[in-house]
């Protein structure tokens, strides 16, 4: 069974490609965003600390990622005006 982006990488558009991995992109970026601003605020059931997901969510909230988020936003405004 072929997946969602596999099947639209394979049909040769490349903005519909960008769009589909957007999806990826932003969303990993917005929850990572959540959970660290949850982890901060008093009794959270989202602890970082001795977290198994520790290093994803440090990950995605973290600067380097963010900066992609607002790249894709970017060319997501770009692919729409295509």
């Amino acid at each position: 069974m072929l997946t969602f982006t596999w099947h639209i990488s394979m049909l040769g558009d490349v903005a519909k490609l960008m769009m589909a991995l957007m999806a990826c992109l932003l969303g990993y970026g917005e929850v990572g965003l959540w959970l660290k601003k949850q982890s901060r605020t008093a009794n959270s059931w989202v602890v970082i600390e001795g977290n198994p997901y520790r290093h994803w969510m440090e990950v995605y909230a973290g600067e380097e990622y963010q900066l992609a988020v607002r790249f894709g936003l970017g060319m997501q405004i770009v692919l729409r005006f295509q």
